[in-house]
């Protein structure tokens, strides 16, 4: 598909050129703006939240309804309910393991209490141990991290990078980090973890591998 620049930056003259009718969006400071400058040009835009796994059900619902696929939205929607649901009977009786997602890692940025990654976490046999902050995407220190001792990290990789155990230990903070001394370190694809969508039970299947690899 051609490409329409930055998506909190567009080039209004591709959408043109495209004829594009709608331009969908995820709620953020710039989509009034956004919004404003793309009505001067007659087109359309809709913003769709998907900070829960529930937003991802209803945007599922929206966007079925919006391009006269019902059926098809239908479909994916119960295909995910039913995975979600065959992942949870396989992990019935399993113990949490105590999780750190890490977000960011200077400063140290994590994920509070629900969010559709904290639900993926829970989904996948984990509990977050920030799942209690009082922010959805918590800046944290690494004090409180070590008081928290969580069990596992789970440590987003971009598919071109190469983060590695071995330099995680090798980060300030990081290392005095009790999971990180002893190499419980879970390193998962940030591109389909941090994205919610279609791909939510994978990730969630995936994680739940690494946290309980006697299930499975």
């Amino acid at each position: 598909l051609p490409s329409v620049g930055g998506g909190l930056d567009p080039s209004y003259e591709a959408l043109v050129g495209l004829d594009v009718h709608l331009v969908l969006m995820s709620p953020a400071r710039e989509a009034a703006a956004m919004e404003a400058r793309l009505e001067t040009l007659g087109i359309g835009m809709l913003t769709l939240p998907t900070n829960t796994v529930a937003d991802v059900y209803s945007a599922i619902d929206t966007l079925g309804a919006l391009l006269h696929r019902r059926p098809a939205a239908d479909e994916l929607s119960a295909s995910l309910r039913t995975g979600f649901s065959e992942l949870e009977a396989r992990l019935a009786g399993t113990e949490l393991v105590s999780v750190l997602y890490v977000l960011g890692s200077d400063p140290p940025m994590t994920t509070g209490g629900g969010t559709f990654v904290d639900e993926l976490v829970r989904l996948a046999g984990g509990r977050n141990v920030f799942d209690d902050a009082p922010a959805v995407w918590p800046t944290v220190g690494f004090e409180s991290i070590v008081a928290r001792n969580p069990d596992v990290l789970v440590w987003p990789r971009a598919p071109d990078g190469s983060a590695t155990l071995e330099q995680v230990r090798a980060m300030p903070g990081w290392r005095d980090v009790p999971a990180v001394r002893a190499g419980r370190v879970v390193f998962i694809d940030a591109t389909s973890f941090n994205q919610p969508g279609p791909g939510m039970v994978d990730s969630a299947r995936a994680l739940a591998e690494a946290l309980h690899p006697e299930a499975f």
